[in-house]
C-alpha cells in the first residue's frame, strides 16, 4: 500500500481507528457526537475513512465539495446482528434473511451499498 498523505481521521473505537493503529499509521481520532463530513468540510482534517455507503451519501449530500478516493478496504470478517435471547421476532427475522437471502434481495442490497466486488450469498 502507498503510504497515506496528509491528516487523517477515523472515529475513536472502531474498525477504522484499529486498522489505522495495525497499519502504524498516525490518525486524527475523533469521538462524541458530531458528523465526519463535517469535520472534513471543516478542514479539521484531509481524508477520512468511512463506510462505503456512509461515504456515498455524504458525497451526494455536499455535492461538489467532497469525492469518494482511493480503493475499498475490507477492514471487517462480516457483518452481524445481536438479539436478546427469547426475542419474540427472532423467527420472523430469520425467515425475512432467509427469504431475502432466496429472491437476491440481500446481494442486491450488498452490492448497492458496499460495491460490485463485495462478498454476496450463492
Amino acid at each position: 500500500d502507498a503510504a497515506l498523505e496528509g491528516d487523517i481521521g477515523a472515529t475513536a473505537n472502531t474498525i477504522y481507528s484499529d486498522y489505522f493503529t495495525a497499519q502504524d499509521t498516525p490518525f486524527t481520532s475523533f469521538s462524541g457526537d458530531f458528523d465526519l463530513a463535517e469535520v472534513l468540510l471543516a478542514g479539521e482534517v484531509d481524508t477520512v475513512l468511512v463506510d462505503h455507503g456512509y461515504g456515498v451519501e455524504k458525497v451526494a449530500e455536499f455535492e461538489g465539495q467532497l469525492e469518494l478516493a482511493g480503493p475499498t478496504v475490507p477492514l471487517d470478517r462480516g457483518l452481524g446482528m445481536g438479539v436478546r435471547k427469547g426475542y419474540a421476532l427472532t423467527d420472523r427475522l430469520e425467515e425475512a434473511l432467509a427469504s431475502m437471502k432466496a429472491d437476491g434481495t440481500l446481494n442486491a442490497l450488498l452490492v448497492k451499498w458496499l460495491g460490485e466486488d463485495t462478498a454476496t450469498f450463492e
